[in-house]
C-alpha cells in the first residue's frame, strides 16, 4: 500500500503517521501496520516476512530515510504495466509491529521540514513508505509478493 500525503496545511503527517504519545490518536500507517501484522499471526501455515522502505522526494530527488548512506542518485522508480517498481532504495525486514513503527517514526525524523504560513511543522516534501509481504508455503518455496 502506498500513501501519499493531503495537500500542504491539512495537517498531512498527523494524519499518515499520527501522535507518536497516544495510541488512540495514532495516524493511518501505525493503523494499517498494525492490520498487518494481527492478519499474519492468523496465517499460522505460512512463511510472510515483512520488508519496510521509506523515500523521501524533495527537491525533484530521492532520499532513503532508513538509509542516510545511499546515495539519492542511485534511487530510481519507474512504471511498467501499471506497476510501479523503485530500485536502489533500502529494504529492511521487520518480524514485528514494533519494528515497523520504530521505522516509520525514524523516517519521520529524518525528513525535511519547514515552516510555512498554514503549517509550523510542514515537511516540505513528500514520501512513499512501502509495506511488502512476501508470501511462502513454505521457507524454501519460491515467494509470492505483494505490495502495499
Amino acid at each position: 500500500m502506498r500513501l501519499s500525503p493531503p495537500r500542504a496545511g491539512s495537517s498531512a503527517r498527523l494524519i499518515l503517521a499520527g501522535n507518536k504519545s497516544t495510541f488512540a490518536e495514532r495516524g493511518l500507517i501505525p493503523r494499517v501496520l498494525s492490520q498487518c501484522f494481527r492478519d499474519i499471526q492468523a496465517y499460522t501455515s505460512k512463511h510472510i516476512e515483512v520488508r519496510i522502505s521509506y523515500l523521501e522526494v524533495y527537491n525533484e530527488a530521492f532520499f532513503d530515510l532508513l538509509d542516510a548512506g545511499i546515495d539519492s542518485a542511485a534511487i530510481t522508480i519507474s512504471e511498467r504495466n501499471g506497476q510501479v517498481a523503485v530500485r536502489g532504495a533500502s529494504q529492511v525486514a521487520v518480524d514485528s509491529e514494533a519494528a515497523a513503527l520504530r521505522l516509520l517514526f525514524d523516517g519521520e525524523a529524518a525528513r525535511a521540514v519547514g515552516e510555512h504560513a498554514l503549517n509550523r511543522e510542514s515537511s516540505r516534501s513528500h514520501s512513499i513508505f512501502t509495506i511488502e509481504l512476501a508470501i511462502k508455503n513454505d521457507p524454501n518455496d519460491p515467494q509470492v509478493c505483494s505490495k502495499g
